[in-house]
C-alpha cells in the first residue's frame, strides 16, 4: 500500500515537509548583509539650511549642495558656505539656490529661485554672474529661464519660455535660436 492513500502517510509527509520548509531559510542563508550607514548632514554639522535642493559631486569628490542660504561645499568633513556678499562682486546674486549643473572645466552652474544664472569656478573660489551680463540681459531681460545645460563645446543651452531653444558659445557670447515646435520641446525637457 502506498503511503499517499493512507492517512497515516499524508500526516507523516506533512510532519517532514513544513519544519523543512520553516528551517531551509535559516540553514541556507546567504552572508549577512553590509552597508555602510548613510551619513546625515543637518545644521548640527554645519549645513545653513536644512533644505537642500541639488546636490552634485565635483571632479575633486567634493560635495555641492543647492540650499535656500547659499552654495554649500562638504569635503567629508565640514562645510564651506557661499553666500552672497556686499563687498565683491564677484559672490553668489542670491542666495536661495535651486539647481546645480557641473561642465566639462570642473565649474558649477547655478541657477536661483529668481532663474538667474551664476557661474562658479571653485578654484578660485569666485562668481561670474551670467545673468547680469549685458547681452544676456538684452537678449533675454523679459522671458523666463526653463532649463539650463552646458556642453562640451563650451556652449550653454538655455531653454526660455517665450524665446524658446538657443545656445550660447561662452568664447564668442554668439547667441544661436532654435526655432522649434512645443512638442519637441517637451520631449527635450528630459534631456536638457
Amino acid at each position: 500500500m502506498s503511503i499517499w492513500k493512507s492517512r497515516e502517510g499524508w500526516i507523516k509527509f506533512w510532519w517532514m515537509l513544513l519544519p523543512s520548509i520553516f528551517l531551509a531559510p535559516i540553514l541556507l542563508s546567504a552572508q549577512p548583509a553590509s552597508f555602510n550607514r548613510p551619513q546625515v548632514l543637518t545644521e548640527a554639522e554645519g549645513l545653513p539650511q536644512g533644505f537642500v535642493s541639488d546636490i552634485i559631486q565635483d571632479q575633486k569628490g567634493f560635495i555641492w549642495m543647492a540650499t535656500r542660504d547659499g552654495l554649500c561645499r562638504y569635503d567629508g568633513q565640514r562645510f564651506k558656505v557661499f553666500q552672497p556678499t556686499t563687498e565683491t562682486k564677484t559672490s553668489l546674486s542670491f542666495p536661495d539656490v535651486l539647481y546645480l549643473k557641473p561642465d566639462h572645466r570642473g565649474r558649477i552652474w547655478i541657477r536661483n529661485t529668481y532663474k538667474e544664472l551664476d557661474l562658479f569656478d571653485p578654484v578660485r573660489e569666485t562668481f561670474q554672474n551670467f545673468s547680469r551680463q549685458p547681452y544676456y540681459k538684452r537678449a533675454f531681460s523679459r522671458d523666463s529661464l526653463r532649463q539650463f545645460c552646458p556642453d562640451r563645446r563650451n556652449r550653454l543651452w538655455l531653454y526660455f519660455r517665450y524665446k524658446g531653444l538657443l545656445s550660447i558659445d561662452l568664447t564668442t557670447n554668439r547667441i544661436q535660436y532654435y526655432p522649434i515646435r512645443v512638442r519637441i520641446i517637451v520631449r527635450l525637457m528630459g534631456v536638457l
